[in-house]
């Protein structure tokens, strides 16, 4: 069991049901464990041609079968798999291939070209050779990359035994039994893959399928009216999703209706409660948000339903910590434990917690092993942890502590607002002034006047925002998160463009878009 059954998993699976599907593509196209096994096989034995015994082999595969073939194509050499962001350009994955210290790289043949100093096996055609002996896996199991939001990205190095503790508690958090489940249930419904392979909340959700015996829907980019033709075939009733998704469902077509899923959780980014109101009296299912870091494999808290439907639900709720998995709130200053719902930064300790980075850098972990997640929050009394945003992203405004995630909830509900986001940028009296960037819902803007009204009728004064902008859209990543790095170099390249709002409305006011 552990660590070695899932790193030679598609392999036993490929002997105990060759004929059992493994993934499905949205166009019905199916691969088998068999083909996905023999693929994966052929992968390792050219792995170990080319580099003897590679300590670490660069995975740089689109989202599809392939990627399951190249990543345990190289845990079946016993290396560690450097998983590259199949969004990333070529530039960048050569980069990111050299800071991990890959010594051969597992992508696809018309990629090939941009590794000319090592070795580069195709995963779309290996070659042939005999299929290697089964070797001991590698203990370091995984190099992962930040998303490089805040910096450049680092390569976060996972061990093995990590990984299966944090599918195993998302599969007892889901009351099943821990541990690889078998493929005796032919009629188990697949799960569907609708993020990247390569970032953290696709891998979790491509081996937590397999682990539990479940084949995958695996879509190469999202597509809402192709999703819901997956879920109405093969009878969905979960689905994973992040919150450009959820926006993308929210304006889909109206023939997009998700018929018989039961609830979708929601991660990898902050998720407004406004769209997530506008969500589920469309579709009539929750969204469950979770929370998670790439550092901490992924899986640190989840809301559940039974506190949903109670109504358990606090502004930013992320809902209770994952089995075997402690969250301390600190004060920023002192380090020191806060009392229950004081907003401090969320450290974590679990099993799954980082132990070191692939460069030199120290990981952000105390002495008593909890990681120091960068991330501001709050638990409350009844053990509901709710995230406010990042601690670089606090804005202090005349000594007082502002939450971007609190004034951005209350902008997008506010009307004629799609998506909204708020910037601290420096201010002689005030140390930073706040400013917001927001997104109108149709083809008329609102007027600052109104907007500020709305803040200050529901938020201290303190948290009103002195200055508004609309734009068709905020920058995000590929991975559809705010990009605060790129909005705060906006705002200040166009602070002359914000509208000041009077505190009292003296007529018509348009705002620059």
């Amino acid at each position: 069991m552990g660590w070695a059954a899932l790193a030679n998993l598609v392999r036993d699976r490929g002997k105990q049901r060759p004929d059992g599907v493994a993934v499905y593509t949205p166009s019905g196209d199916r691969t088998t464990w068999g083909e996905l096994a023999a693929a994966s096989s052929a992968v390792t034995a050219a792995c170990l041609s080319a580099a003897g015994r590679p300590a670490r082999i660069g995975v740089w595969i689109a989202n599809g079968p392939l990627f399951g073939a190249g990543l345990f194509g190289a845990w079946q050499s016993g290396a560690t798999a450097a998983v590259i962001s199949s969004l990333a350009s070529p530039a960048e994955a050569v980069r990111l291939a050299g800071a991990a210290g890959v010594d051969v790289v597992v992508t696809t043949s018309d990629r090939a070209a941009h590794f000319p100093d090592l070795p580069v096996v195709a995963v779309d055609s290996p070659g042939t050779a005999e299929e290697p002996a089964t070797v001991a896996p590698a203990a370091e199991a995984l190099v992962l990359f930040t998303s490089g939001t805040t910096g450049a990205p680092k390569g976060i190095v996972h061990r093995g035994e990590a990984l299966v503790s944090s599918i195993d508690g998302m599969l007892t958090s889901s009351g099943i039994e821990s541990g690889p489940r078998s493929l005796a249930d032919e009629d188990r419904r697949p799960n569907v893959a609708l993020t990247p392979l390569s970032h953290t909340s696709g891998l979790m959700g491509l081996l937590f399928a397999w682990w539990a015996g479940k084949p995958v829907v695996v879509f190469e980019r999202f597509d809402a009216v192709g999703l819901d033709a997956v879920v109405a075939e093969h009878k969905v009733r979960t689905l994973r999703l992040v919150p450009a998704m959820v926006f993308d469902l929210v304006h889909a077509p109206s023939r997009v209706r998700l018929s018989g899923v039961r609830y979708a959780t929601v991660g990898s980014a902050a998720l407004s409660r406004s769209l997530a109101a506008k969500f589920e009296e469309r579709y009539g299912f929750p969204l469950l948000s979770n929370y998670g870091q790439t550092e901490a494999m992924g899986g640190i808290a989840a809301e559940r339903l039974e506190d949903v439907r109670a109504g358990r639900r606090p502004p930013g709720s992320v809902g209770r910590a994952l089995p075997g998995v402690h969250i301390r709130i600190v004060d920023t200053a002192t380090g020191r434990e806060v009392a229950a719902g004081e907003v401090g930064e969320i450290t974590v300790r679990s099993p799954q917690v980082m132990r070191r980075y692939a460069g030199d850098d120290a990981a952000p972990v105390d002495p008593d092993g909890f990681l120091h997640t960068g991330d501001l929050g709050s638990v409350d009394e009844d053990g509901i942890l709710s995230v406010a945003g990042r601690v670089k992203d606090l804005i202090v405004s005349g000594g007082f502590n502002i939450y971007p995630a609190e004034v951005e909830d209350v902008l997008e509900r506010a009307p004629g607002v799609a998506a909204a986001a708020v910037v601290g940028v420096p201010d002689d009296r005030l140390g930073e002034r706040m400013l917001a960037v927001v997104v109108p819902s149709g083809d008329s803007v609102p007027e600052p006047e109104a907007l500020h009204a709305w803040v200050r009728e529901r938020l201290a004064p303190y948290k009103s925002p002195r200055g508004y902008l609309a734009l068709p859209e905020l920058p995000r990543t590929p991975h559809g998160k705010l990009d605060r790095r790129a909005l705060t170099k906006l705002v200040v390249d166009r602070a002359g463009e914000f509208v000041i709002p009077a505190k009292a409305s003296t007529g018509s006011k348009e705002m620059s878009r």
